[in-house]
């Protein structure tokens, strides 16, 4: 109490002056239209900037919530367009009745679901490179499941736990891409150097490729749907006395900037594989 007392006396002058200054403000604003109007239009821009900062900041602690439904979103408006790729099989021919097609007599499966996954680890200058994803089994991860991004293809699933699963990046020596150049069926690889070009081969030299063209997934392996985009020709050369060309292809998901991406898992793959085994068997 004493010390609050002192604290009073010492700067009790300056105290009443604030305290006067406060009482003539109110009486100037309570008393007097314009500048009462001044004060309440000077009030709303404050208020208005600070709730402003508010909002942003609310906004900012909630990144990673908002982040997470936009992943959810897009991979359900994803696994909804790929799935638009349906195959049609005969009623009597298939235990699989998901819904009618307009043709009369056929059906419609949906091919492929989509997992967000955040990418956890990544490498892109070693000879076999690799992509370490956030979600495993728990969350409908299998082994050989394709992985694109909003922009382009990134890998393909190689181990999957719990929790976690390790891709193949598409900078590793074993992964062959299946892609279509101009109708015309092609096999990608990455030969080292540029990580962010691979190169095309099998493709014949009749069809004349042309720099800019646009490569494609061509939909024959189960571990990337049809037509999802993988880049475009910046290179083209035809090794003499060759028939197929060896074709440069420019990435569209540069492979060491995907931090978001989705892991595309086939719905028909034991399907497939068991018919595969019974074609091994004869």
């Amino acid at each position: 109490m004493q010390g609050l007392l002192k604290l009073l006396l010492q700067n009790g002058g300056i105290i009443s002056f604030i305290l006067m200054e406060a009482l003539c403000f109110f009486i100037i604003i309570h008393f007097n239209t314009k500048q009462a109007a001044v004060w309440d239009n000077t009030f709303g821009i404050l208020a208005g900037n600070a709730l402003e900062q508010r909002r942003k900041m609310t906004r900012f602690t909630h990144l990673p919530e908002v982040v997470d439904s936009l992943m959810a979103e897009n991979a359900a408006l994803k696994s909804e367009l790929i799935s638009r790729q349906m195959v049609r099989v005969h009623l009597l021919d298939t235990a699989y009745q998901v819904r009618y097609d307009s043709v009369k007599g056929t059906i419609r499966t949906a091919q492929y679901t989509v997992i967000p996954c955040d990418v956890i680890g990544n490498s892109v200058h070693l000879e076999n490179n690799w992509v370490m994803l956030n979600k495993g089994k728990a969350d409908g991860v299998e082994p050989h499941s394709g992985v694109i991004s909003k922009s382009g293809i990134v890998g393909v699933v190689r181990h999957v736990g719990n929790d976690f699963s390790l891709a193949m990046s598409v900078l590793h020596q074993q992964v062959r891409v299946s892609a279509i150049l101009r109708g015309h069926l092609g096999s990608l690889l990455w030969t080292g150097g540029d990580p962010t070009v691979m190169q095309l081969n099998d493709i014949p030299k009749d069809i004349e490729p042309q720099l800019g063209d646009t490569i494609l997934t061509s939909g024959y392996s189960l571990m990337f749907p049809k037509n999802q985009l993988i880049g475009t020709v910046v290179g083209i050369d035809l090794p003499k006395g060759s028939n197929f060309y060896a074709i440069k292809v420019k990435l569209s998901q540069s492979p060491g900037a995907s931090d978001q991406v989705y892991v595309v898992r086939s719905l028909l793959k034991s399907s497939v594989d068991s018919l595969q085994q019974k074609i091994s068997h004869e």
